[in-house]
């Protein structure tokens, strides 16, 4: 199986996990429990204890980039397929 795609781990402004996810369409059975768990400590140091993976499920959503902040150099939300700027990518969402 081809995993080759790089996770994403976005949180909140709160520090609060928000999505695991890869860029596009990519098969949903590639992105696993123990990658998300890799991605989660890798980008903010999370462990399996900080996540609600008891029943994940791996959908293909939407996010577009609306802007920076003081904090942020990036600021990402979910949106909706025909937004301008909609990017599909593959995962996990938290909230």
């Amino acid at each position: 199986m081809n995993t080759a795609h790089r996770l994403e781990f976005f949180t909140d402004a709160d520090g609060e996990p928000w999505a695991c996810f890869a860029w596009g369409d990519v098969r949903p059975e590639t992105i696993t429990r123990e990658r998300i768990l890799e991605a989660a400590a890798y980008y903010a140091d999370y462990s399996e204890d900080d996540l609600p993976l008891e029943d994940f499920e791996v959908t293909r959503f939407w996010i577009r980039n609306s802007g920076s902040s003081a904090e942020f150099d990036e600021m990402w939300c979910r949106c909706l397929a025909e937004d301008d700027r909609a990017v599909l990518v593959t995962g996990v969402q938290f909230q």
